[in-house]
């Protein structure tokens, strides 16, 4: 299935037994375990998805997911 994770076309791999992807196996495959442990948000074709549904919450072939970081400065 492609995806476009922060606007570049990205290629989520999934076992042939699921019937669907959902936002967190996108998120484990693009984020490094560095990241995956931060605070970030995550929005699905612009609509923001809390934490707790990155589990249960489908995307599709040409879904856009953008993953935002926060910005520390001074």
């Amino acid at each position: 299935m492609n995806v476009f994770i922060n606007g570049k076309n990205f290629t989520i791999a999934h076992s042939d037994n699921q019937h669907e992807c959902v936002i967190n196996q996108a998120l484990q495959q693009f984020l490094n375990e560095d990241q995956q442990q931060t605070t970030f948000a995550v929005a699905l074709n612009s609509d923001f998805v809390g934490r707790a549904d990155y589990d249960n919450t489908p995307i599709k072939d040409g879904d856009s997911i953008d993953v935002l970081f926060p910005i520390q400065g001074g």
